[in-house]
């Protein structure tokens, strides 16, 4: 994997945890998802309901939003 990639997958890994981050905020304790990437989100052993996969979906979109608009506000500071 180029340092590029690395870098998009960090990037992209840290906008799912905040995501899963605001999600867990939402939820009963025991419906928790842990912050790993081996956490399924969808199937018979995922702790998330239909509902829940869509709130995560749209939580992950909002913490890309979130991190683009402060990256383009930076860029148009400097």
């Amino acid at each position: 994997m180029t340092e590029r990639a690395y870098e998009l997958d960090a990037r992209v890994s840290s906008a799912v945890f905040r995501a899963i981050d605001d999600l867990n905020q939402m939820l009963p304790q025991e419906h928790w998802l842990a912050k790993s990437r081996e956490t399924p989100i969808l199937g018979p052993t995922a702790v998330l309901d239909s509902m829940g996969f869509v709130n995560l979906i749209a939580a992950v979109e909002e913490s890309i939003a979130a991190d683009l608009t402060a990256k383009a506000a930076a860029i148009h500071i400097d």
